[in-house]
């Protein structure tokens, strides 16, 4: 695995050059996740048609749509789905304040997700704008992780770099 660290959310020229160093290095995606400098992978990912990028929170193909030529997918956060439980909590009068913990498996069953290919799945695979092209095996094994996921089959204890 390559990895670099930015150490600034906001640097989005930065995150071009560590980008492209990583791509120099052998990456052929590249997933960020440092806000503002996340957009840097993209401006680096334009420049080789064999670079490619991956996007973060929301559609990121969407909200960058000048480079959904070059995000394949990106993870979600689902914060519209965690809105939506508040809400609907709030409307039958049992919300009450505390801190909750959102995720595919916690009680509430939202969480994150992953926009790819085509297709809406369910609430954790969702079809992404982005404009290349998706095999449908690869759309497949991303709703076999998250049904693991689900079922328990395949569980998420951390990551360690």
């Amino acid at each position: 695995m390559i990895h670099r660290f930015v150490g600034d959310w906001a640097n989005p020229t930065l995150g071009a050059e560590l980008a492209r160093e990583m791509y120099n290095a052998g990456a052929d995606y590249i997933y960020g996740a440092a806000g503002k400098s996340h957009l840097g992978v993209f401006t680096a990912a334009e420049e080789n048609d064999a670079w490619f990028a991956l996007g973060t929170d929301v559609d990121q193909a969407g909200t960058v749509p000048e480079s959904a030529d070059v995000i394949v997918a990106s993870g979600l956060k689902r914060v519209d789905l965690e809105v939506e439980v508040n809400i609907m909590s709030i409307l039958d009068d049992t919300w009450a304040a505390g801190i909750y913990s959102y995720g595919m498996v916690s009680e509430f069953g939202v969480g994150t997700g992953i926009a790819v290919g085509a297709v809406n799945v369910n609430n954790y695979v969702t079809a992404s704008v982005s404009t290349v092209p998706v095999p449908c095996e690869v759309v497949l094994k991303c709703v076999e992780a998250a049904n693991g996921i689900l079922d328990g089959s395949i569980v998420i204890t951390g990551l360690v770099f």
